[in-house]
């Protein structure tokens, strides 16, 4: 049988030999300028295709104690990923009749949470699952450390949440929903949201390194997260009402294995589970197809996707079960550029065109030049843009922005690494600058020096 012969080969996950696949350089092309421009100190890319894995790794692991290539077996945080297993968990939960995808979540709640109305509308657990909900993103009163927004505090955001739009109108993004949801199957359970799922989907699929917590095995082998900037982060973690929207760490073996349960639901313990995560629950109505539970179905329904981010990581899984083919990314740095190479590597092994987006590979610059755009640069009467020099270069504080680097691709523009965005500066006669040009993928501002703080 085939499927069983997939998982099988993937009970191992043996790498490939890199003169084994003619696509193997081009997936080099792909992913070593990301290393060599300084963008990613590392990650590792896993393959399923022509019935062959591979896994390639790139950069270091970043570990103080062992800067080895990072490897199938590296550890990292997965973000968003974790909701596609949340999804799954409502599926298998389904698919034993103990919850019903229709049925409003109140149900499944203590008494002491309310959850919001739109009218007579309910949010159900489709809504949850398929980000339709007309929750926000995130709660707006988060602590920080995530891990002290308790079970009090989110049931009372959520009794004082006003839902803007009827459930099930519109998708927008939810990782407050995505909690919701594995909070509630956790407790309908008088489960722990990460011991439901371990019982349930991890072991049942042999995903012995997808957990929570940190066994010490995983701790020793964990790639530290960094920021687009390579400044060090600290591990997430999120408490047990927001864990089922991005607290999974796992490998690439370990997702290369889920992959292939995704391509071969037969040759699994949870084949019925599987194919119900996968139908479409959302029709977007346009390229991207729709939403299952939690998964992106694009290219006209035929794929399997889902990226994922933290304050350190990002991930990528793709998946076309149709031709049993997966890509998954894994990086320690939390830059959206490596959403770019992963979709690029999936493009490549699916055979379709691959938009390469450049890359830039900043110039060095005496400080006595970066010196120059040390200021404050006004948006208005209200809002400056501010620039600083620190040990490692300029860095810009923008109104509405994380603080990031600039990084000099000549002596008067440079580009950002933290988010999109180009810098261009423009001097008087004497050569000292006097506005500062931001061009986003949508929009020009200027900003012109202030004279006095």
């Amino acid at each position: 049988m085939i499927a069983a012969g997939l998982l099988a080969l993937l009970a191992s996950v043996p790498a490939a030999h890199a003169g084994e696949w003619t696509l193997t350089r081009s997936l080099d092309a792909l992913a070593q300028p990301l290393i060599e421009c300084g963008v990613a100190s590392g990650f590792v890319i896993g393959v399923i295709a022509d019935g062959k894995v591979m896994i390639r790794g790139y950069g270091t692991t970043g570990r103080a104690t062992d800067a080895s290539v990072p490897a199938g077996d590296t550890v990292y945080e997965i973000g968003s990923i974790t909701k596609v297993f949340t999804g799954l968990l409502l599926a298998d939960a389904v698919e034993r009749e103990l919850v019903a995808l229709g049925q409003p979540v109140r149900e499944l709640l203590p008494n002491e949470i309310g959850v919001p109305t739109y009218g007579p509308r309910e949010i159900r657990l489709v809504h949850l699952a398929t980000h339709s909900s007309g929750l926000p993103r995130d709660p707006d009163d988060l602590s920080h450390p995530y891990v002290l927004y308790d079970e009090a505090r989110f049931a009372s955001f959520l009794a004082s949440c006003e839902l803007t739009w009827s459930p099930g109108a519109r998708s927008v993004y939810s990782n407050l929903g995505a909690g919701l949801l594995g909070h509630a199957l956790g407790h309908a359970a008088g489960k722990e949201f990460d011991t439901l799922l371990k019982e349930r989907v991890t072991l049942p699929l042999a995903l012995h390194d997808t957990r929570i917590a940190l066994s010490d095995a995983m701790r020793a082998r964990l790639a530290p997260g960094h920021d687009a900037d390579g400044r060090a982060r600290p591990a997430l973690r999120l408490p047990p009402t927001l864990q089922a929207a991005s607290a999974l760490h796992s490998t690439a073996n370990d997702l290369l294995r889920f992959a292939a349960a995704n391509m071969a639901p037969e040759a699994t313990p949870l084949a019925e589970a599987l194919r119900t995560s996968h139908r479409i629950r959302f029709d977007y109505g346009n390229e991207c197809n729709g939403i299952a539970l939690f998964w992106n179905r694009r290219q006209g329904g035929a794929t399997l996707e889902h990226t994922g981010g933290t304050l350190g990581y990002r991930s990528f899984l793709g998946i076309h079960p149709e031709r049993r083919i997966a890509v998954v990314m894994l990086a320690n740095t939390a830059s959206d550029r490596l959403d770019d190479i992963a979709r690029e590597a999936f493009a490549l092994f699916l055979g379709s065109p691959v938009e390469r987006v450049p890359i830039h590979a900043p110039i060095a610059l005496p400080r006595k030049i970066l010196e120059r755009f040390v200021g404050s640069y006004e948006l208005s009467p209200t809002e400056r843009i501010r620039v600083r020099l620190g040990e490692d270069g300029l860095v810009i504080r923008i109104p509405g922005k994380p603080i990031a680097r600039l990084y000099p691709s000549s002596e008067r523009d440079f580009f950002l690494r933290k988010f999109e965005a180009n810098i261009a500066f423009e001097s008087d006669s004497t050569g000292t600058p006097q506005v500062i040009v931001l061009r986003t993928h949508d929009d020009i501002v200027k900003a012109r020096r202030a004279q006095a703080e």
